[in-house]
C-alpha cells in the first residue's frame, strides 16, 4: 500500500506546486463568488449581464460557486492532494520532531551556522553534569552519546515547531471536507440521477410535485421563503440552475408581527420580525424576535432576517380608459398576488398584481450637487402588474399613486416595459391643481367624442372666419374639418401619423414648412378643446390660456402622443390601499461547520507554531586531550536566526564560564 501511494503518479499529486495551484483555484472562485451575488433567481441575473453573459456565467457555474461542480472538484482535489502529502511527509517530520540527532560528528558540527570551540583542563566527566545542567536551564531537552575519547550533549528545543506543517495540511483537509459536506453535493447528485426535478412554473407549494421537493434531513441547504404577517410556513424555496426546489423543514415558522423603522428620507433603517417556531416531532415552541446578524437557531438551523417585501396588502384601484374614454371608469379591488380578469372593448385581459412598495427612495434633483442638505426623497406608494392577453403575452407595469415633480412639474408616472430585460418606459400624465390626474383623464375623453369636438370646432372656425373676413362659404367649414382631423390624427397615432401624414401627401421639399404648419394647427385645435374644457369646469368664458395652463397643455400634449406605445388600454389609478408586509428569511443548515470550525482552529495553531515557534538544536562536543577536554558548541535554528545567534552566544559565554 505504502509502495503505490509513493508511486511517481500520487507523489506529483501530493506535491506543493499542485497543491498551491489548487489553493489559487479557490480563492480566485472565492474572491467571484463574494463579488457576484449568489442563489439569485436567473431572470434576475439575465436583466442585469444580458442574455450572452448571463449565458457564459451560468455555463460556468458562477452564481452559485461553492456549490458548482467544478469548485466541489477542486476542494476534493485539494483534499487528496494534501492528505498524500501528508501521508508522505507527515511520518518523517514528526520523527525529525523526536530525533535528537545524536549521532552528528564533528566535521558536520564544525559547518554548522552556529560554532564555537575553547579547552579546559577538566576531565569531560567532570564537565558533563553541570553541561547538561546548563542547557536544561535554558529550556532544551538533552540527551547523552558516550564514545571511547568523546561525549556529545545533544539538545533541543521548539521541536513542537514542526507540528505546525502537520496541523496546517490537517486544517486544509478538515475544512475542505466541511465545504464538500455543505456543498450541497448529495442534492446535485440526485439531481443528476435525474431523482430530483428542477420546478420553472410559478406554483403554490402545495401543488409542487414530489419530484421538486427535498425532504428535511441532514443534506446542507440554503433556502429563502417570505412570510406574510399572520401566515406559517414549513417548507422553503432552495433556488438551483434556472429554477427552484422545495425544502422541507421538520418545523413550521410563524410571522407574528413584522417592524421596520425608516429614517426621515424614508430609506429602511432597520426592520426585525418576531417569530413562532413550533416542533411538533419534539413538542417544542419557541417564540423569538430575529434582526439582521441576530438569527434564531434551533437544531442545527439558522433562520435569519434577509429582506421584506409585500405580504398581500389590499389595493383599491381604477381603471380609467384611454383608448375609448367615453367608457365609465371601473373600480378594482384585489391583494397583491392575485389575479383579476378585466373587460375591455379589445377583449378580456387579466391584471397580474405583483408587488406593493409603500416607501421608494429616489435621488432628489433639487439637492444634487449640494453640499449639505437632503440627497433622497420618498416618492411614496408604488405598485407592479401585469396585462396579460389571451395568447399569454404580458406587459409588466410600475405606476406611483402620487404626483412626482420632474424639472419643475407634476406628473403621474406610469413605466411600461414588454420583458423585465429591459428597462421602464415613463409615462408622463400631467396632475392638476388639485394633484389629480382627471382634468387630464378628462382632455383625453373629450378628444374622442367626436360629436361634442365638432361643436366646438365649428364654432371656433366660424369666429375664426369672420375676423379674417373670408369671403369663401366654407372657409368655416374647412377650417374645423381641418382642425378635427389633426385632432383625430394625433389621439390616434400620436406625432408618429402626423409625421407619416406629411411623408406621403407633402412633397419632400415642402415637408419642413408643412411640419411647422401641422404642428401650429395642432396646437390651436388642442387649445381649443381644452379652453373649453377648463371654462365648462371651472364654470367661466376664458378666451386664452394663463401660463399654468398653456404649460399643463403642452405637458399634455406630450402624454398624449405617448399613449400609442404604453400598450394598455386603460390607466391604472391607486386610491386607497391596506398594507401588509411579509418577511423575507433565509434559512440555512450547514452541518459542514462542525468540521470547518475546529479546521479554522488547527489552522490558527498550525501557523501559530510554524511562523512563531523556532525549532532550536544545540550540540555540545566533548573531546578528550592530553591537557583536559575539548569542547566544541554548535547550533541551529530553523527561525528568528538573528535572535538565536544571541542566545548562542550566551551559553556559550556561560559554557566557557563553568569549564574554568
Amino acid at each position: 500500500m505504502f509502495k503505490l501511494l509513493s508511486s511517481p503518479p500520487l507523489r506529483f499529486l501530493g506535491s506543493m506546486p499542485v497543491a498551491i495551484t489548487a489553493l489559487s483555484a479557490l480563492a480566485i472562485a472565492s474572491t467571484i463568488g463574494t463579488i457576484l451575488q449568489q442563489n439569485q433567481p436567473y431572470q434576475d441575473y439575465l436583466i442585469k449581464f444580458g442574455p450572452f453573459w448571463h449565458r457564459f456565467y451560468e455555463t460556468l457555474g458562477l452564481y452559485d460557486v461553492y456549490s458548482a461542480g467544478w469548485f466541489l472538484l477542486v476542494l476534493a482535489f485539494l483534499v487528496g492532494s494534501t492528505s498524500l502529502c501528508l501521508v508522505h511527509n507527515a511520518p518523517g517530520i514528526l520523527r525529525g520532531a523526536h530525533d535528537f540527532r545524536t549521532r552528528m560528528q564533528g566535521g558536520v558540527l564544525a559547518h554548522m551556522p552556529e560554532t564555537d570551540e575553547w579547552h579546559s583542563p577538566q576531565p569531560r566527566t567532570a564537565l558533563a553534569g553541570p553541561l547538561t545542567a546548563l542547557l536544561q536551564s535554558r529550556g532544551y531537552r538533552v540527551r547523552q552519546e558516550a564514545g571511547n575519547d568523546r561525549l556529545l550533549l545533544a539538545a533541543k528545543r521548539g521541536s513542537i515547531n514542526r507540528y505546525g506543517y502537520v496541523f496546517t495540511h490537517l486544517a486544509v483537509v478538515v475544512i475542505c471536507i466541511g465545504g464538500l459536506v455543505d456543498g450541497n453535493l448529495p442534492m446535485k447528485l440526485n439531481h443528476m440521477r435525474g431523482d430530483l426535478q428542477i420546478e420553472t412554473r410559478d406554483l403554490r407549494a402545495v401543488d409542487i410535485p414530489a419530484a421538486s421537493r427535498v425532504a428535511a434531513g441532514s443534506t446542507a441547504f440554503r433556502a429563502n421563503i417570505n412570510i406574510p404577517e399572520g401566515a406559517a410556513a414549513n417548507f422553503a424555496f432552495i433556488n438551483l440552475g434556472p429554477g427552484y426546489v422545495l425544502q422541507e423543514l421538520p418545523f413550521q415558522i410563524r410571522l407574528k408581527e413584522f417592524r421596520i423603522e425608516h429614517y426621515s428620507s424614508g430609506q429602511p433603517k432597520a426592520f426585525e420580525s418576531d417569530l413562532i417556531l413550533h416542533d411538533p416531532e419534539r413538542d417544542v415552541t419557541i417564540e423569538q424576535t430575529i434582526g439582521v446578524n441576530h438569527p434564531l437557531r434551533y437544531r442545527g438551523y439558522n433562520i435569519y432576517q434577509a429582506s421584506f417585501e409585500d405580504g398581500g396588502s389590499r389595493l383599491q384601484l381604477t381603471a380609467h380608459p384611454l383608448r375609448n374614454p367615453a367608457m365609465a371608469p371601473l373600480a378594482i379591488e384585489a391583494r397583491v398576488s392575485e389575479n383579476v380578469a378585466v373587460a375591455t372593448p379589445e377583449g378580456e385581459l387579466l391584471l397580474e398584481l405583483d408587488d406593493f412598495r409603500l416607501h421608494n427612495i429616489n435621488r432628489d434633483s433639487a439637492s444634487v450637487g449640494k453640499v449639505s442638505g437632503r440627497e433622497f426623497r420618498d416618492s411614496g406608494p408604488s405598485y407592479t402588474y401585469k396585462l396579460r392577453q389571451p395568447d399569454g403575452i404580458a406587459r409588466e407595469y410600475e405606476n406611483y399613486m402620487f404626483p412626482l415633480t420632474v424639472n419643475g412639474r407634476e406628473y403621474f408616472l406610469s413605466g411600461m416595459r414588454e420583458s423585465t430585460a429591459e428597462q421602464f418606459r415613463y409615462l408622463y400624465l400631467p396632475a392638476d391643481a388639485d394633484g389629480s390626474p382627471q382634468l387630464f383623464l378628462d382632455l383625453l375623453k373629450l378628444l374622442h367624442d367626436d360629436e361634442r369636438l365638432d361643436t366646438l370646432l365649428a364654432a371656433y372656425a366660424e369666429t375664426t372666419a369672420n375676423r379674417l373676413d373670408a369671403t369663401d362659404a366654407d372657409a368655416a367649414a374647412r377650417i374645423r374639418r381641418a382642425m378635427l382631423d389633426i385632432l383625430v390624427l394625433f389621439r390616434e397615432g400620436g406625432f408618429a401619423a402626423i409625421i407619416d401624414r406629411i411623408d406621403t401627401t407633402v412633397p419632400a421639399a415642402e415637408r419642413g414648412f408643412a411640419s411647422q404648419a401641422y404642428i401650429r394647427l395642432l396646437q390651436n385645435s388642442l387649445q381649443v378643446v381644452y379652453l373649453a374644457l377648463i371654462n365648462t369646469t371651472a364654470g367661466v368664458e376664458n378666451t386664452a390660456l394663463d401660463a399654468e395652463q398653456t404649460a399643463f397643455l403642452d405637458d399634455a400634449m406630450q402624454a398624449i402622443a405617448g399613449l400609442g406605445g404604453y400598450g394598455a388600454p386603460f390607466y391604472l389609478e391607486l386610491n386607497d390601499f391596506e398594507h401588509r408586509q411579509a418577511s423575507g428569511l433565509l434559512i440555512a443548515r450547514s452541518p459542514g461547520k462542525m468540521l470547518v470550525y475546529p479546521g479554522f482552529l488547527l489552522l490558527l495553531t498550525g501557523v501559530f507554531l510554524l511562523f512563531y515557534m523556532a525549532e532550536r538544536r544545540l550540540w555540545l562536543e566533548l573531546t578528550d586531550t592530553a591537557a583536559g577536554t575539548r569542547l566544541r558548541l554548535a547550533g541551529e535554528s530553523n527561525r528568528l536566526q538573528e535572535e538565536f545567534a544571541s542566545e548562542f552566544s550566551q551559553v556559550a559565554a556561560a559554557a566557557r564560564q563553568l569549564n574554568r
